[in-house]
């Protein structure tokens, strides 16, 4: 991967108790394509770092409160180029979240955290799996 930078440009985080395996079998490279079709909806997104894999006290994290205890968690990172594409009133990544909400995914693979339904989860507070964070 090539590092690509932007005077203007955003590092935005995502983690999530969804495994999302970049060298994964099928169905977490299936997971992954959804996350990258997500992003690709309103911007196009850089990847210039892998996806980070390892079992974390993911009481930092702020999943839902269902979620306690350590965890598998997968960490992507990824640049844009347009400051406020994700910007949903004065959340600079309000629209991230409201576009991932309830999108399916396989969720029998490497996770450790069971869910509720088979899909991402931003706004329930107890069942939440991916969690954004604006870095720049």
């Amino acid at each position: 991967m090539t590092s690509v930078a932007y005077e203007t440009s955003q590092t935005i985080q995502i983690v999530t108790l969804v495994d999302i395996t970049e060298n994964g079998n099928k169905e977490q490279l299936s997971n992954l394509n959804t996350v990258h079709q997500v992003l690709q909806l309103r911007s196009q997104p850089f990847f210039d770092k892998r996806i980070q894999t390892f079992p974390a006290d993911i009481t930092t994290f702020h999943f839902g409160s269902k979620f306690k205890g350590e965890h598998n968690v997968w960490i992507l990172q990824f640049n844009i180029d347009q400051p406020e594409v994700y910007k949903l009133d004065n959340d600079p990544i309000g629209l991230l979240k409201q576009d991932f909400d309830a999108i399916p995914v396989n969720v029998t693979l490497e996770e450790t955290a069971l869910f509720k339904d088979q899909c991402f989860k931003t706004s329930d507070t107890e069942h939440c799996n991916i969690v954004f964070k604006l870095i720049t």
